[in-house]
């Protein structure tokens, strides 16, 4: 949608004005920090990990950066443009309870095949462990640690099943969150973190 600078045209605002939630004052606004942290209008996998790198000091954050670049990257090209930024900033900013729990469906997802297994949520923990923690504290012990972490996820995720799964689609995701009250407000705070 943008042209290659990443700059957007007038038609180009009141295009996103009418497909999103943010007014044509806020998008161009939006579109300015952007372009000061891009380059040419476009997030490559090494400005997203730079960024990373700003808030999680200790660790590696490589494999989370490149898992959420892959979610944010909407027509797969590997980058990261204007139009797809604010997309998902509109759903994480303005979108309803079930729009955000969607989009986070697609961050456990982690094999993006349509469900979340356990394998799924471990992956995605071990990621967001591997950006916190220093490389020399990863041994058995935080692997134990983060199994255990993953098993009450899991177990809480699956809790209001009818009948045992071994997997969740994105409505059993959904109604899942909703209908626990603690993983309702854990969504609530890891959304609410988003935006610190």
């Amino acid at each position: 949608m943008f042209c290659s600078t990443g700059k957007a045209s007038s038609k180009e605002i009141l295009a996103l004005a009418s497909s999103t939630r943010f007014d044509k004052e806020h998008i161009l606004e939006l579109n300015k920090q952007f372009l000061s942290v891009s380059t040419k209008g476009k997030f490559q996998i090494s400005n997203f990990t730079a960024i990373f790198q700003k808030f999680y000091v200790n660790g590696d954050p490589t494999a989370l950066a490149h898992h959420v670049l892959k979610i944010l990257d909407t027509d797969n090209d590997g980058v990261l443009n204007f139009t797809e930024f604010l997309e998902n900033l509109d759903i994480l900013y303005n979108g309803s309870v079930e729009e955000r729990i969607k989009w986070f469906f697609k961050m456990f997802d982690v094999d993006n095949d349509g469900v979340i297994v356990r394998n799924d949520i471990f992956d995605l923990m071990l990621k967001v462990e591997l950006a916190i923690t220093d490389v020399r504290s990863h041994n058995n012990e935080m692997k134990v640690r983060l199994n255990e972490k993953v098993d009450l996820i899991y177990s809480e995720l699956i809790k209001p099943m009818a009948t045992p799964v071994n997997q969740l689609n994105i409505q059993q995701f959904v109604s899942s969150i909703t209908c626990n009250n603690e993983l309702m407000h854990n969504f609530r705070c890891a959304t609410m973190f988003m935006f610190l």
